[in-house]
C-alpha cells in the first residue's frame, strides 16, 4: 500500500501531462507545471542547500526486530519531493474545485438565458465527492515516505509545508 501511494505523484504527473495534451486549458497546464517547477526547484536547488540525508544512510538504522532499514536512495531527503508533490497538488485541486461550485440560486443564471453561466460548474455533493477522492488518493502519500523509511518526520513536514505555499 505504501509502495502505491509513494508512486502516485508519478502517475498524476504522467496523468496531468497527458490531459494538457488533451484538453489544453490553463487548468490543466497548471496541474501539469506546478509538480515539474516543484522538482525543479527541490532537486536542483533546495536538496543542495540543506543537504539533510535520508533515514538509515549511515547505516545505523534498525526497527524493533533488529534489522537494518534506511532508505536505499542516495540522494538527500529534505525536503520530500513526494510530500511536496502531493500536498502542493491536492492544495491546487482543492482552489480549482473550489471555484467550479455553482453558487446557491445557479438557476438564475440559466433563467437569464444569455450566456452568463459559469462552464464545467458543479454542484456541492460534486466537489465532495471530487475532494474526498482526492484526499484519500494523495494525503497517505507523505506517511508513506516515512513508512518506507524514505523520508523523516521533518522531511515531510517541511516538503508537505513548501508543496502547500507553493501552491498557494
Amino acid at each position: 500500500v505504501s509502495l502505491f501511494y509513494s508512486c502516485l505523484p508519478i502517475i498524476l504527473l504522467l496523468a496531468s501531462g497527458l490531459y494538457c495534451l488533451c484538453v489544453r486549458r490553463s487548468h490543466s497546464l497548471a496541474m501539469f507545471c506546478f509538480p515539474l517547477a516543484c522538482l525543479a526547484m527541490n532537486e536542483l536547488v533546495l536538496k543542495k542547500l540543506v543537504m539533510m540525508p535520508r533515514p538509515g544512510a549511515t547505516g545505523k538504522l534498525s526497527d524493533d526486530t533488529g534489522r537494518h532499514v534506511g532508505s536505499c536512495a542516495l540522494s538527500c531527503g529534505m525536503p520530500s519531493s513526494h510530500s511536496m508533490l502531493s500536498i502542493g497538488s491536492l492544495v491546487l485541486l482543492v482552489l480549482d474545485a473550489g471555484l467550479r461550485v455553482a453558487p446557491r440560486h445557479a438557476d438564475a443564471y440559466e433563467a437569464m438565458d444569455v450566456g452568463l453561466a459559469p462552464r464545467g460548474t458543479w454542484t456541492p455533493k460534486h466537489f465532495i465527492v471530487y475532494i474526498g477522492f482526492w484526499v484519500v488518493m494523495l494525503l497517505p502519500v507523505p506517511l508513506a515516505r516515512v513508512i518506507l523509511y524514505d523520508h523523516s518526520t521533518s522531511q515531510i513536514v517541511v516538503g508537505s509545508g513548501l508543496g502547500a505555499l507553493l501552491a498557494l
